[in-house]
């Protein structure tokens, strides 16, 4: 089995703010651009390319926008001599107890032509990432709801790091809205290359989170219209794309093993830090016209039932909390309650009754184009030492940069 590293740290998502330009209605961010832009606040009701809004509740309370308390400005060129823009705005909002708490936030828009340093190849995408969030927000009720215009994102893929989340795509004029909501959760991490590969070995049961970590984060993969300059596998990316939810620190994009047979590897330790076993949540939703076209003669959107099992990865069962339907053309799967290390949440085709509709099931709505084809592969993880004021410390992530406030160095 394969996974995909995603990048899970907060430290390892770069930059904020976004170009204004002198358009009344659009910003000046070049579709075929080689740099990393930074979205900011729209300054007015028709600009795109930028944040409309970041809102937050507790339970079903009124929505309030979060403060923005201090913008980040500059910008520096990489490697590859491309331009990005310095992140880590700063913002606030009232904890339960009716308290001021800053965090940080990061949102960044690669163009088409940029280069991402840690994957080596053409990265257009989207992110959105809360960091800092409080402990005490993890068990609070919170939800964060972040709205953004753009004018020429095209989702290939969508991945909602967040507890309770959703995820909405409509038009508007000269683009496309976006909006997502989800809840911060406790997200275990590894610190090296070699215990996230121990994921799928012998000894997966054994592995532990170094530290956990309070994670919300979203990121829109492009289909961009360079020939090679997709992420993932661009075939049948006009036919739809996938909306995926899991608390894994990596993942893969679904794929089928045969005609009847719809797999998901996940990865996570095994373990919280102190020894505590991590359970995991995952949902997907999957345009049935993507499934159809990547993979013509599956009988899974076409069966009477569809029916979900975790295996692992002895391929024995377990015990979770599951549930499929198929919903206005979209494939719509969830499970809760099973464990890590690297389970496959399988769904196979069944002749038995007919296909249950989903309960209880988050609002999460699929707008071609595309998902993928097959999982992916294991992304590359650095080692880089990084200094800030008199401390030097080294630091492993899938981007190569220091984190926030921190500076690379040779020494």
């Amino acid at each position: 089995m394969r996974i995909l590293q995603r990048g899970y740290l907060a430290s390892s998502v770069l930059t904020l703010f976004l170009l204004i330009s002198s358009s009344p209605v659009l910003a000046d961010v070049d579709r075929a651009s080689t740099s990393q832009i930074a979205l900011k606040l729209c300054k007015t009701t028709i600009e795109l390319d930028c944040i409309e809004s970041i809102q937050y509740r507790y339970g079903n309370s009124a929505w309030s926008n979060i403060k923005l308390i201090r913008a980040p400005e500059g910008s520096f060129k990489d490697e590859y001599g491309q331009i990005v823009e310095n992140s880590g705005s700063v913002w606030s909002f009232k904890d339960s107890n009716g308290q001021d708490q800053q965090f940080v936030i990061t949102t960044t828009l690669n163009g088409e032509g940029y280069k991402s340093p840690a994957y080596k190849k053409l990265y257009p995408a989207m992110w959105f990432t809360f960091l800092d969030l409080p402990m005490n927000s993890i068990n609070s009720g919170i939800s964060f709801k972040t709205t953004i215009r753009t004018s020429w994102l095209k989702p290939q893929g969508v991945g909602l790091i967040a507890a309770k989340s959703s995820f909405n795509v409509s038009d508007i004029r000269g683009g496309k809205r976006y909006v997502f909501i989800g809840s911060p959760f406790l997200s275990t991490s590894l610190d090296s290359p070699e215990k996230f590969a121990a994921l799928n070995s012998p000894t997966q049961e054994m592995t532990k989170s170094d530290k956990e970590i309070v994670s919300l984060y979203f990121v829109v993969d492009h289909h961009s219209s360079v020939p090679g300059g997709t992420f993932w596998d661009p075939t049948c990316a006009d036919s739809g794309y996938s909306v995926t939810s899991h608390n894994a620190i990596g993942a893969g994009q679904p794929y089928m093993s045969d005609n009847e047979t719809l797999k998901f590897n996940i990865g996570a330790p095994h373990r919280f830090s102190n020894g505590e076993l991590n359970r995991g949540f995952f949902s997907t939703d999957i345009h049935t016209a993507y499934l159809n076209c990547r993979w013509p003669d599956n009988t899974l959107t076409k069966s009477p039932r569809i029916e979900v099992s975790i295996l692992n990865q002895d391929g024995t069962s377990q015990i979770a909390t599951t549930s499929v339907a198929i919903e206005k053309g979209i494939l719509k799967v969830r499970a809760t309650g099973f464990h890590y290390s690297s389970p496959t949440i399988v769904l196979k085709a069944s002749e038995n009754l007919a296909l249950p509709s989903l309960q209880n099931s988050e609002s999460v709505e699929v707008v071609p184009p595309k998902s993928s084809t097959k999982i992916a592969e294991s992304k590359k993880s650095y080692k880089i030492k990084c200094i800030k004021g008199k401390s030097t410390k080294v630091f492993t992530n899938t981007t190569g940069r220091c984190p926030l406030g921190w500076k690379k160095t040779s020494r």
